[in-house]
């Protein structure tokens, strides 16, 4: 299997999520803590994406949200990308808010800005930029330092809204999503020197 290939299915394990293949995340230290703050510089991501505009933020309050109150492609189980409960739960809370807001929509592209832009409201960057990358790093051992660092890097210096797009494109559960991925997957694959 070449390197390619192999972060292609690190990338679509992340997509598809851990809870969903009956896995669990693995059990580790703190991921920020344990590395290093990715160079400062421009993400390939913030050209590829169409960005809609959403408006979704922190909520004041986390609430546990029944699982019958989200549609289910935008329920995002907090295993998926290693967040925790907490997160998980401030997560439910923002699309639930967004979705008995003015601006919900039921346009798919719009749904899957909304799901990512949940995700940076209720957990910095940088952490979302390191358990992603750990998790790339578990599903694809034969993933460089180097390019783990580029993964990482891509990911935390994004423009917000990119970074919106691009984790809605690999939680969002609905139909049109592969398209929506294939732009990220090219980038990475490009900016980090997977081919």
């Amino acid at each position: 299997m070449n390197q390619r290939m192999a972060v292609v299915i690190g990338v679509v394990v992340l997509a598809l999520g851990a809870g969903a293949c009956g896995g669990t995340t693995p059990a580790t230290t703190d991921p920020i803590a344990s590395g290093t703050t990715p160079a400062s510089r421009p993400s390939a991501m913030d050209t590829l994406a169409e960005r809609p505009t959403v408006s979704v933020a922190k909520p004041p309050t986390a609430r546990d949200i029944p699982i019958s109150d989200l549609p289910d492609e935008m329920r995002l189980e907090p295993g998926r990308i290693g967040i925790n409960e907490d997160e998980g739960k401030c997560v439910d809370t923002a699309v639930y808010e967004w979705l008995n807001g003015p601006d919900a929509s039921t346009d798919e592209a719009i749904r899957v800005a909304a799901l990512g832009s949940a995700v940076t409201a209720c957990v910095d960057q940088p952490r979302v930029a390191k358990l992603i990358t750990n998790q790339v790093r578990v599903t694809t051992p034969s993933l460089t330092v180097a390019q783990a660092d580029c993964i990482e890097a891509e990911i935390a210096n994004s423009d917000p809204e990119a970074l919106a797009v691009f984790l809605g494109a690999f939680t969002y559960g609905g139909s049109g999503v592969p398209e929506l991925q294939l732009p990220f997957i090219t980038s990475f694959t490009a900016a980090c020197e997977l081919g």
